[in-house]
This record gives C-alpha cells, sequence and structure tokens, in this order.
C-alpha cells in the first residue's frame, strides 16, 4: 500500500507520466492513485482471505498507508527493504500493530 501523496514529491506528482499511452490519470501522482487499492478493497481482500482460509498481508511503503491497514486485522504487514530507514512509520508499526 503506497499513499502517492506521501510518498512523491509536488514536483513528481504532477508530472505527466513518461509514457502518456500507458497513463491512468493525467499526471504520474494520479496514474500511481488509480493503481493503488483503496482501504475497503484491501479490507475486502483480507476477508475473502478469511472467507477460503488463508491469510493475507500487504506491504506499507508510507506511515499514512501503515495507519490505513492497521485499521484492518491484517495477519501480518511487510515493511519493503527501501522503507527499511523510514524510522516514523516503523514506530507507527512497533507501536501500533497487534499482528506479526
Amino acid at each position: 500500500k503506497r499513499c502517492a501523496k506521501e510518498l512523491l514529491t509536488e514536483e513528481q506528482y504532477n508530472k505527466p507520466h513518461p509514457v502518456p499511452g500507458n497513463a491512468f490519470g493525467s499526471t504520474y501522482g494520479a496514474h500511481r492513485e488509480f493503481l493503488e487499492f483503496d482501504l475497503d478493497q484491501h479490507r475486502d481482500l483480507w476477508k475473502y482471505g478469511k472467507e477460503i482460509g488463508i491469510e493475507w498481508a500487504t506491504s506499507v511503503w508510507d506511515t499514512t498507508s501503515a495507519r490505513e491497514m492497521l485499521q484492518i486485522p491484517c495477519d501480518f504487514l511487510k515493511v519493503p527493504s527501501a522503507c527499511n530507514n523510514h524510522f516514523e512509520m516503523l514506530k507507527v508499526l512497533r507501536d501500533e500493530f497487534k499482528g506479526d
């Protein structure tokens, strides 16, 4: 899970997609937002996994997304290696996440 507005600078967010024919939005940021599942979609995936007997997890790339995913009782969350030094997000997960 990624929050494009948190991960991208304003300039990056507002730039056009580098390959306009592959874009799902008028800017790169809008394109990234279109590709991300929202909280309800993540919750639906978690519920479906429970119905069929599998665990569900996602990667979180930023503090906003970490806090959103804490609203779902995820079985576990993955921290991408690119985020190993994102201390604000890691502190939120350490202090607030109750899973593995």
